[in-house]
């Protein structure tokens, strides 16, 4: 028979497993999602690994365990926006496909990416690793 003490144990253990923080590729993604967003809001010179940690829900030794330095997680997270926002499909024809990567680089400079690129734009020429 268990105890009452015992009992709240198991309760508060079951309750930290329904609350745990994200793992894995979902947490990954909420890291870069939030270095985007902030890169956006802010500029890459004012985004902190903090911030980010912040915005992520995430700890800095979980970013720091992934990625070295602020420079490194911004590139992956552009790297990987970039992979998912451009997949373009072919359309048939030459006329058609630059149609569709003209609509699609408005679409973008309209959107979060917009404020992203040229922010990293201002900085790569200060910071050659984001070259």
């Amino acid at each position: 028979m268990q105890s009452p003490a015992s009992k709240q144990n198991m309760s508060a253990d079951t309750e930290k497993l329904v609350t745990s923080p994200r793992r894995g590729e979902a947490r990954t993604q909420a890291i870069l999602d939030a270095t985007i967003e902030l890169i956006a809001e802010v500029g890459f010179d004012r985004m902190t690994v903090g911030s980010v940690a912040t915005r992520a829900r995430a700890s800095k030794a979980t970013i720091y365990r992934r990625w070295p330095n602020k420079t490194a997680l911004t590139l992956d997270a552009v790297r990987r926006r970039s992979s998912v926002v451009h997949s373009l499909r072919e359309t048939g024809s030459l006329r058609g496909d630059l149609e569709l990567y003209l609509r699609e680089a408005i679409g973008g400079a309209e959107s979060i990416d917009g404020p992203v690129v040229a922010g990293l734009l201002t900085v790569a020429a200060h910071d050659p690793e984001l070259v």
